[in-house]
């Protein structure tokens, strides 16, 4: 019997290069501190851990790393310690400090109202903004 003859077919596209892998969502974590104190808590540091992981894995990015602070002692106090907090976890984040820019905002974006001492405490923080590729 005769073979049969293998019909023309379409060329076969050639294998698309794989997509590199999206790096995965940078920590929103929020990094608490206690009041007036710009040490960072040891029950915090894991989280300070995890962007410094994110940022190895994400070389060109950079990130602000933004101190704040309740309403409370002065203005003053309050832009000082807040500054603090964020360079104290800069520094924590260890060798990637150079993808990493520091700003106090003291009590000028508050997270919840500070009319309570729970509110207070959620504005004593430092927060993580993805700002771009350097």
């Amino acid at each position: 019997s005769p073979t049969p003859t293998p019909s023309p077919s379409e060329p076969t596209p050639s294998p698309s290069p794989s997509p590199s892998p999206t790096p995965k969502e940078m920590p929103k974590s929020v990094v608490k501190f206690e009041g007036g104190e710009s040490e960072v808590p040891s029950s915090e540091r894991t989280k300070i851990v995890e962007l410094a992981v994110w940022l190895q894995a994400n070389p060109d990015v950079t990130v602000e790393v933004a101190g704040h602070t309740d309403n409370g002692r002065s203005s003053d106090f309050r832009r000082e310690l807040s500054e603090k907090r964020a360079q104290r976890v800069v520094v924590a984040a260890g060798a990637n400090r150079d993808q990493l820019v520091a700003v106090g905002k003291a009590d000028t974006e508050p997270a919840e109202s500070n009319s309570t001492p729970e509110g207070q405490a959620a504005n004593r923080r430092v927060t993580f903004v993805q700002r771009g590729e350097r």
